[in-house]
């Protein structure tokens, strides 16, 4: 009985290491498991909330954290964001925009898309321009909301 126990506990060691150096398999063990900028133990180091929402949602939170910053005043502040397939259409990969209520929740900014039935009370507006060119802009005017509105008319769908 102890030599089939034995022979189980090997046969099933063996299994795991032909699965760890399949191709796909090996990736997904260095990036996920033994990568040093995802190492369990260095986690307890970075434990603030701005961090982790950092660490896993990227560059995206980070420009959306700057966002919050700049508003001056926040409670008033409602925040029109560009639609996704105009961020597509000028080919911005590492940055994501999300819907009103997850941007809420990255910010606790209201933020109104341009088809929202609320978009008449958006006075600030996110700005993509490049890759690297991403902004807030006051909106100064009905005149000015109505005519990037109409710019963003045709990529809605």
């Amino acid at each position: 009985m102890t030599y089939k126990k034995i022979n189980l506990f090997f046969i099933a060691v063996i299994i795991i290491i032909i699965f760890c150096t399949l191709p796909a398999n090996n990736d997904w063990l260095y990036t996920k498991i033994i990568d040093p900028g995802n190492n369990v133990f260095d986690q307890p180091n970075h434990m603030g909330i701005d961090e982790r929402k950092a660490s896993r949602y990227g560059y995206s939170y980070l420009v959306y954290l700057n966002i919050l910053h700049k508003v001056d005043n926040p409670k008033q502040a409602v925040i029109l964001l560009p639609p996704i397939e105009y961020v597509k259409s000028i080919h911005v990969n590492n940055f994501a925009i999300p819907e009103p209520a997850t941007f809420y929740y990255y910010t606790g900014l209201e933020a109104v898309w341009a088809n929202s039935p609320h978009v008449g009370l958006a006075n600030w507006e996110v700005v993509v321009k490049g890759e690297q060119q991403i902004g807030l802009r006051r909106i100064p005017g009905k005149e000015h909301l109505d005519s990037v509105l109409t710019f963003y008319r045709k990529y809605l769908q």
